[in-house]
């Protein structure tokens, strides 16, 4: 639970900068997951400051931007890190310029729209590309595997046992839809056999942690943000979720996608076998969390399950 207001907020960073700094909050603190802050000097310069109250997901980040720090990939640069008295993790990032792409959607006509898609998709490529591992799953803040598994079956099918318990022990409305998705996806666990390659994945990539600014009389990408979730994984997982938006949005938002991605990596078969298997999932996983926290994900995620089931 997070326990710091933000005149606390403040004079922690001020201790961890030494410059007197204010504060303006850009995160979704109403989850009450995390606080991040767009902090401004007073010698003018600004950053981005965060607080990790949820376990896992500070080690992510620092890990994921640790070792795309010399990619070339439009994501922030670590500026510093470290673990408070109290234990909570906190890192200091770069400050990028520009708007959530969410916010200025509706700003932009059609073509500028596939134009940021293809950057998109591009960006994500880049990402996948960039290195292959040899374990998947957690991480550490060094980059080192926590866990050591060789085979992704053996990372994801726990994780997902994990959002099946998640859901029997809350009184959720549509239960029998939920437990059609179950049983789907524990009867086809064999998809995730022929996962060989481990990849960087973002895991919650798309529109929300896309960063935009008017350039040139056109939006562009500017940053890709939000690594807490990033690990070792398949990439085909990656793909899916943010794909499948954009299919039901536009295709040719999804073909721009498409194009940007694969000017970097091929999209495999692979992916449009596992596609279902990964969406369901994901159904699934949102409303193993979001019936209290955030209601309107929760009906995302029954909309997401009744598509297939």
């Amino acid at each position: 639970m997070i326990c710091y207001q933000e005149e606390k907020v403040k004079e922690v960073v001020q201790q961890l900068t030494s410059k007197r700094v204010s504060l303006q909050p850009v995160g979704n603190h109403e989850l009450d997951r995390h606080l991040v802050y767009h902090i401004s000097c007073e010698n003018g310069t600004s950053a981005i400051f965060k607080l990790y109250f949820k376990k896992n997901r500070w080690n992510r980040e620092v890990a994921s931007l640790k070792l795309l720090s010399e990619s070339g990939v439009l994501c922030p640069k670590l500026l510093g890190f470290g673990i408070l008295d109290d234990e909570t993790e906190w890192i200091l990032m770069d400050y990028f310029k520009g708007k959530p792409y969410q916010q200025v959607y509706h700003l932009i006509d059609e073509e500028n729209k596939s134009a940021v898609y293809s950057q998109l998709g591009r960006e994500l490529g880049r990402i996948h590309a960039y290195k292959t591992f040899d374990f998947f799953g957690n991480w550490d803040a060094q980059g080192k595997s926590l866990t050591h598994i060789k085979q992704f079956c053996d990372f994801f099918i726990p994780h997902v046992n994990t959002v099946y318990a998640e859901i029997y022990k809350q009184s959720l409305p549509d239960f029998d839809l939920l437990q059609r998705g179950i049983d789907f996806l524990t009867g086809s666990y064999h998809l995730l056999d022929a996962v060989e390659t481990s990849v960087l994945c973002h895991n919650d990539y798309g529109e929300r942690n896309a960063l935009v600014c008017w350039e040139r009389g056109k939006w562009r990408l500017s940053a890709v943000i939000d690594f807490e979730q990033s690990l070792p994984a398949d990439r085909d997982k990656d793909l899916t979720y943010f794909l499948d938006i954009l299919e039901n949005k536009s295709i040719a938002y999804a073909d721009a996608f498409k194009e940007g991605y694969q000017s970097i990596l091929p999209i495999q078969d692979s992916y449009y076998q596992k596609r279902e298997f990964y969406l369901i999932y994901t159904g699934l996983y949102i409303c193993s969390w979001a019936y209290k926290q955030a209601p309107e994900h929760y009906a995302e995620g029954i909309s997401l399950l009744k598509r297939f089931l």
